[in-house]
């Protein structure tokens, strides 16, 4: 697993740290490789956060959690009240497996 650089954190650019919806979607890139992009929304707008190549495990909700997980540590805790993923079950099962780890993330 290798994060890309990003341009530098983007939270402080929200007007308040808390509130944020973390969306998680997966896409394959030209040479077939699976990516996960990860953004950080509010009612004020969105922020890109990070690309993740997701060629280790993304068919597994335990890494697809393991995943959300760090961006949600990287965010900071009390700042993600929502995630968003799609309907795969894999991102069903991670989804379920934060809110376990994470009870105020819903």
């Amino acid at each position: 697993m290798r994060p890309s650089p990003n341009s530098g954190t983007c939270y402080p650019q929200f007007p308040s740290p808390q509130g944020l919806t973390l969306v998680m979607d997966g896409w394959q890139d030209a040479a077939d490789r699976p990516v996960l992009d990860f953004f950080a929304m509010t009612s004020a707008g969105g922020r890109f956060t990070r690309s993740t190549d997701a060629a280790d495990g993304c068919n597994t909700a335990e890494y697809l959690a393991d995943q959300l997980e760090a961006v949600i540590k990287e965010i900071g805790i009390k700042s993600v009240d929502l995630m968003i993923t799609d309907n795969a079950i894999p991102c069903q099962l991670a989804g379920a497996i934060i809110e376990q780890r994470y009870p105020s993330i819903r």
